[in-house]
C-alpha cells in the first residue's frame, strides 16, 4: 500500500512539473516585460496599430526596409493635399528579416474601400520571396502581442516551434537586466509618429565607395518565387474585393550597385513585373535608380535628401495615375556629397607585405608580396605611405591555411562575402570598431571558415547583435577587452 500511495506521489508531482513548464514559458513569454521594444523590431507593432486605427480613404505603402528609410508620409500627404487628394498615408515596410510576406499578412484586414496599396518590394531575391522568420517575428511581437492576430495560418506552426527559443533568450535578457539594445539609427525611436524613420541623423553615404559590394543589383528568371508572385496576385484580388486598388512602385536603387549595364537588369525586372504582376505599374524604373550620393547605409536605404526625392516622385506617380497634374510644391534637396577619408594611425607593421591600388580617396590591398612571411596573426594595416586603407580584396587572403587570427583596425570600411574562404585555421576575426555601423558586411563574410568566431570589444556585443547588418552574425561572437 506504502509503495502504490509513493507511485502515485511521484506520478502527481511528475504531472505538476510537466505542467509547470509549459505555463512558465508561457508567463515568461507574455506576461513578463518587453525585451525588444527599444530595437529596429518595436517599430512594427507601431506601424501596425497607426494602420487599424487610420480613418479614411488612406494609402499604405508595403515593402521593406526600403519603405521607412525611402516615404516620408507627412510630406507625401502634404504633396498630395496641395493637389486636392486628401489622404492618410502609412508607412508599412520594415526590416528584411521578418520578410515581406509579414506586411502583406498584416496590412490585409486594415484595407478599406477607396484606398490605394502601393506595393514596392527591393528587387532581392529574400524580400521578393515568401521568407518567414519566426524568431524575429516573435522579436516583433514581444512588444505588441496583437501583430500575431494578423499573422497568416500557414505561419503559425513555426511560430509555436519557436517560442521557446524565444523564450530562453527573453528569459537571459531578464535575467542579466540587459534588455536587447538598439544599434544606431536602427531603433524604434528612430521612428517619428508617422512610422518614418526620421528622427535619426543619416545626411550622407556612409558606405565604402558609396555602395554595398555585398548586395549587387541583377535580375533573372531565379529572383522572384512563382508562389510569391501567386500569393501577390492573391493578395491584389482580396484588395480589390474590399474596394481598394493596388499598384506597383519601384524602390529606389543604387545606380552604383548594378551587375552588368544597368539598362539591361531594368529591361529585364520591367518586364517580369508586367508580365506577372496583375496589377498597374505607376513608376518609371529607371527614375528610382539613383546615384550613390542619395543612398545611406544599403543599396536600397535612402539618406535623408534621397528620402525627400524619392518621397516627391512617389506622389508624382500617384497623381499621374489619379490623372492629377497639378505639379509638386516641395522644392528637391541638393545631392550630398559623399564623406571625405577621415586620417588617423593605426599598425602598420605588415603594411610592406601587400600590394594596394586607389579606391575612391583610399587604398584598396589586392595582393600580399610575399605570403610565407605572414603571421598566424595577420593585423590589417592602417595605411601606407600616408593613405588610409580601406578595404581589401575578397581573395587576398582567402586560401590561406596558416592564419589563425586576422586584425581589423576601424580603418576598414567593408568587409566583402568570402574573404576568409579556404582559411581552415583561422579561430578568430578580431573587430576593433567600436560602432559596427563603419563596417560594411554580407551574410558570406564566414563561409569557408566554419570554426571562426568574431571578437568585438567589451561593451558593444549588444550594439553588434541589434546592428541591422551585423546581427546576422549573433551566434559567432565573443569579446575582449583592452
Amino acid at each position: 500500500m506504502r509503495k502504490t500511495k509513493k507511485i502515485v506521489i511521484t506520478i502527481v508531482i511528475a504531472v505538476f512539473a510537466f505542467l509547470a513548464i509549459p505555463v512558465t514559458l508561457l508567463i515568461v513569454g507574455f506576461a513578463s516585460p518587453s525585451q525588444y521594444a527599444l530595437t529596429y523590431y518595436g517599430a512594427l507593432g507601431k506601424m501596425y496599430e497607426k494602420l487599424k486605427n487610420s480613418d479614411g480613404e488612406k494609402i499604405v505603402v508595403i515593402g521593406t526596409s526600403s519603405v521607412p528609410f525611402g516615404v516620408d508620409s507627412e510630406l507625401l500627404e502634404k504633396e498630395l493635399a496641395a493637389a486636392g487628394e486628401n489622404r492618410e498615408v502609412v508607412n508599412f515596410g520594415l526590416y528584411g528579416a521578418l520578410g515581406i510576406k509579414v506586411m502583406l499578412d498584416l496590412s490585409l484586414d486594415y484595407i478599406g474601400e477607396g484606398d490605394i496599396v502601393i506595393f514596392a518590394p527591393e528587387p532581392d531575391k529574400q524580400a521578393m520571396s515568401l521568407y518567414f522568420s519566426a524568431i524575429d517575428m516573435w522579436y516583433a511581437a514581444d512588444s505588441d502581442f496583437s501583430l500575431l492576430d494578423g499573422l497568416a495560418k500557414d505561419n503559425v506552426a513555426e511560430m509555436v516551434g519557436n517560442f521557446p527559443n524565444y523564450v530562453a533568450q527573453k528569459f537571459s535578457r531578464l535575467m542579466s537586466g540587459s534588455p536587447a539594445e538598439p544599434s544606431g539609427i536602427y531603433a524604434s525611436a528612430s521612428f517619428d509618429e508617422n512610422c518614418d524613420l526620421k528622427n535619426a541623423e543619416r545626411d550622407c553615404n556612409i558606405m565604402s565607395g558609396g555602395v554595398d559590394v555585398n548586395a549587387p543589383i541583377s535580375f533573372d528568371d531565379g529572383t522572384v518565387s512563382a508562389e510569391f508572385v501567386d500569393y501577390v496576385n492573391a493578395y491584389c484580388v482580396a484588395v480589390a474585393e474590399k474596394g481598394a486598388v493596388m499598384l506597383y512602385s519601384f524602390a529606389p536603387m543604387n545606380e552604383a550597385a548594378f551587375v552588368g549595364d544597368p539598362s539591361e537588369v531594368i529591361e529585364k525586372y520591367y518586364d517580369f513585373v508586367a508580365e506577372n504582376f496583375r496589377f498597374d505599374i505607376i513608376s518609371d524604373p529607371y527614375d528610382s535608380v539613383m546615384e550613390r550620393e542619395w543612398f545611406y547605409d544599403s543599396n536600397f536605404h535612402l539618406n535623408s535628401s534621397g528620402m525627400t526625392v524619392n518621397t516627391v516622385r512617389l506622389a508624382d506617380d500617384i497623381k499621374n495615375y489619379l490623372g492629377n497634374t497639378t505639379p509638386s510644391v516641395t522644392e528637391l534637396p541638393e545631392m550630398p556629397s559623399l564623406p571625405e577619408k577621415e586620417s588617423g594611425e593605426g599598425n602598420n607593421e605588415l603594411a610592406e607585405l601587400f600590394e594596394y591600388t586607389e579606391d575612391d580617396g583610399g587604398l584598396c590591398i589586392t595582393g600580399i608580396t610575399d605570403a610565407s612571411a605572414l603571421p598566424s596573426v595577420v593585423i590589417v594595416p592602417y595605411s601606407y605611405e600616408g593613405k588610409i586603407i580601406t578595404s581589401f580584396e575578397n581573395y587576398v587572403f582567402a586560401g590561406n591555411t596558416n592564419i589563425k587570427e586576422i586584425v581589423i583596425q576601424d580603418n576598414i570600411e567593408v568587409l566583402k562575402d568570402g574573404s576568409f574562404n579556404g582559411c581552415t585555421s583561422l579561430e578568430r576575426i578580431r573587430l576593433e570598431r567600436t560602432d559596427p555601423s563603419g563596417l560594411g558586411v554580407g551574410y558570406g563574410l564566414l563561409e569557408g571558415a566554419d570554426n571562426c568566431k568574431i571578437a568585438v570589444p567589451e561593451g558593444s556585443l549588444g550594439t553588434y547583435v541589434g546592428n541591422y547588418f551585423w546581427g546576422f552574425y549573433a551566434g559567432r561572437y565573443e569579446t575582449y577587452s583592452g
